[in-house]
């Protein structure tokens, strides 16, 4: 049986294997940037004085087309972060936001992983490597997965 943890956020991702019988690892198997670019938000939160429709720019059509290229570019990370899980039997996501869950559904949209179960848990943003791999390792032993 082939246990994977993937630690993510919006901007990397780090892939674990989960080996061992009674006394489970993970070691690390690869890193992927995200190369998603953020998104300026106005100090206030909203949009401020929009002109009528035609009329000068305000910066809103460059927001719009920023946030268009982000969610293109997250969209092919979260591709690029569940090929390597395509052949795990199941997958531990952690992440300190809404990467982790944004990464559950695209693996629940995609047919490769239907049936196989897949836990999401929150995480620290700053956990160490060997917390990483602790935490995951962990996770794939309390869901009473043993090697075959």
């Amino acid at each position: 049986m082939k246990r994977m943890g993937v630690w993510i956020d919006h901007r990397h991702a780090r892939l674990f294997e989960v080996s061992g019988k009674k006394a489970l690892e993970a070691s690390e198997t690869a890193r992927l940037e995200s190369g998603a670019e953020e998104v300026p938000r106005s100090t206030t939160g909203h949009v401020t004085n929009m002109p009528a429709h035609g009329v000068g720019g305000s910066g809103e059509s460059a927001r719009r087309h920023a946030e268009h290229r982000r969610e293109h570019a997250l969209a092919d990370y979260f591709k690029r972060v569940s090929d390597p899980l395509s052949d795990a039997d199941l997958i531990v996501i952690l992440g300190p936001g809404s990467a982790r869950q944004e990464l559950a559904t695209a693996l629940e949209r995609d047919r490769r992983f239907d049936g196989r179960p897949r836990f999401v848990y929150s995480a620290d943003t700053h956990m160490t490597d060997a917390q990483i791999a602790a935490r995951i390792a962990e996770l794939a032993g309390d869901h009473g997965v043993t090697s075959a």
